[in-house]
């Protein structure tokens, strides 16, 4: 016998079959789809009106993931040694030799935060200049003939460090925090006469009194040594071969002008020693560069 239904009419097995095929969602996958956005829309209701109640008492679930935490964590180490830079670079830019003098504390913050945005150049310019030698200047001659100056190297002795041990490298920095590193003013090196087959300047021409410095520099260079410099490149303000002239009166042939790829941030220099005079009049000293001195925010 069939049932009545609610609207008086007889019901069969199959109009209750067909019922539930109308109700039921034609595609695959379809039901799951609805059921699951749904409860998503419910949730998302209840979290609304839960407020801010909800999240003062369950701090937890408004942290962002340990990822982006760290990453945070990088970017304000990163901006923090931005500003000790910037700092400590506007005291040694606008000093002359006499007057560039740190303590070890002020160092080692100084180089730490070096450090930290050495990190992010795609172009290292220590790892520039040692590819240079060893190409360049090592290509002919034994390491152990050739005697190298680090003139402001810095916390540690890069150049000795990435050269093969045999080379023989004298560095040098206002501080000593290393065993291989002399404490030394760039303009009155403890190195003998005509002594040094190259000596290098990365990123460490500071001073504001830079004739002094080179001329110091030509004393302690051999007869045809070579002088590597790299600086960077807004400090010549695009006059790099004007530049390299004013060192050329102090008896240094420019042999190569560089700028550093991928970005050109950086310019590398060869100079070599072309004579021994070491006496030069005011004129020839004024050699100068853009100080890096950053607006203040």
């Amino acid at each position: 016998m069939a049932k009545a239904g609610k609207n008086g009419k007889k019901s069969t097995k199959s109009n209750l079959l067909k019922d539930k095929k109308k109700k039921r969602p034609r595609k695959l996958g379809l039901a799951k789809f609805i059921n699951g956005s749904k409860k998503r829309k419910e949730s998302e209701a209840k979290t609304s009106e839960r407020g801010d109640d909800e999240s003062k008492t369950t701090s937890k679930l408004t942290l962002p993931k340990v990822t982006n935490n760290l990453d945070l964590l990088d970017r304000c180490k990163l901006q923090m040694s931005s500003s000790i830079l910037r700092l400590m670079d506007e005291k040694l830019y606008t000093s002359d030799t006499e007057g560039l003098k740190l303590n070890r504390q002020n160092f080692l913050a100084y180089h730490d935060a070096y450090s930290a945005v050495c990190e992010k150049w795609p172009t290292k310019p220590i790892d520039y200049i040692v590819k240079f030698i060893k190409k360049r200047l090592l290509a002919k001659k034994s390491i152990r003939r050739y005697t190298f100056a680090d003139v402001g190297c810095g916390r540690e002795p890069l150049l000795k460090q990435k050269l093969p041990p045999k080379a023989r490298v004298f560095s040098f920095d206002l501080v000593s925090v290393h065993e291989d590193v002399i404490e030394a003013n760039m303009d009155r090196l403890p190195i003998d006469d005509e002594s040094v087959h190259c000596i290098v300047y990365s990123l460490s021409l500071m001073a504001r009194n830079l004739g002094k410095v080179i001329v110091e520099a030509k004393r302690v260079m051999k007869l045809g040594a070579s002088l590597l410099i790299v600086e960077v490149t807004s400090r010549f303000e695009g006059k790099e071969k004007v530049w390299a002239s004013k060192l050329e009166r102090l008896g240094l042939k420019s042999k190569s002008i560089k700028s550093l790829q991928p970005n050109g941030y950086f310019t590398f220099f060869h100079f070599s020693k072309t004579n021994s005079k070491l006496d030069y009049s005011n004129s020839c000293l004024n050699i100068e560069l853009k100080p890096c001195v950053y607006k203040s925010r």
